[in-house]
This record gives C-alpha cells, sequence and structure tokens, in this order.
C-alpha cells in the first residue's frame, strides 16, 4: 500500500455509498472537515476489527480490535483546515463511525494497592 496505490485509490471513482453490505476485506472513505487551524488528535476505531488507517494519503498506523493500543495518534501537521480523507483498510469488521477525541483513550485502568512486605524464615 504505496502512497501511489492510495493516491490512485483516491481519485478512482470507485467507491460506493451503500453501507449495508460491504466487502471485507475492504477500503472505506470518510472525510474529517476542521475548523480553524488543526490541532493534535486521537482516532478510535473501537468498533472496527483489523486492518490500517490513512489520512490525506499519509499511512497513520495499523488498528486491531484486540488492541494494544486503543486510539492512534493524529498530528495536528496531518491536518489541513476544511476537508481531510480518511480512508481505511478493514480485514474483519467495519464499523459506520470513526471518533476523534482530544485526550487518549487508554484503556481499563486499575488501582495498584502497596502489600506489605513479608520474609520468610
Amino acid at each position: 500500500m504505496k502512497p501511489g496505490f492510495i493516491k490512485r485509490l483516491i481519485n478512482s471513482g470507485y467507491w460506493k455509498t451503500d453501507f449495508k453490505s460491504p466487502c471485507i476485506p475492504g477500503f472505506f472513505q470518510a472525510s474529517l472537515y476542521v475548523t480553524g487551524p488543526p490541532t493534535d488528535t486521537f482516532v478510535t476505531l473501537s468498533g472496527w476489527g483489523k486492518g490500517l488507517v490513512f489520512v490525506n494519503g499519509q499511512n497513520l498506523g495499523r488498528h486491531w480490535l484486540i488492541g494494544p493500543q486503543h486510539f492512534l495518534y493524529l498530528p495536528g501537521t496531518w491536518l489541513r483546515s476544511g476537508e481531510n480523507q480518511i480512508i481505511i483498510f478493514e480485514e474483519q469488521k467495519p464499523d459506520d463511525k470513526i471518533l476523534f477525541a482530544e485526550q487518549p483513550d487508554h484503556g481499563k485502568t486499575i488501582d495498584v494497592y502497596k502489600l506489605p512486605f513479608c520474609t520468610l524464615l
């Protein structure tokens, strides 16, 4: 999935608008509209399975339902004011939502308690 392939894919005109019967594996296209100057953000694909995310033709990274990460960091310098192109290559399970957040989701957290120190004699 070299940059030239992604550019040809974006400009191909073969995109379907019917999300009821998606082909898997497949490519999914979305737009992110940014008002004002772009800032850093985080992409969450919680309902998706396994695949790759491209932003404005750049490979942002991999996502997978089982982790380890629950979000992808999207630098503000990759975005532009106005419309931004999002392409997702999905292998397993597509969803109809892509979530963008100002803060990352680190998943489940737990409290760690200090246990008393014991020695065996």
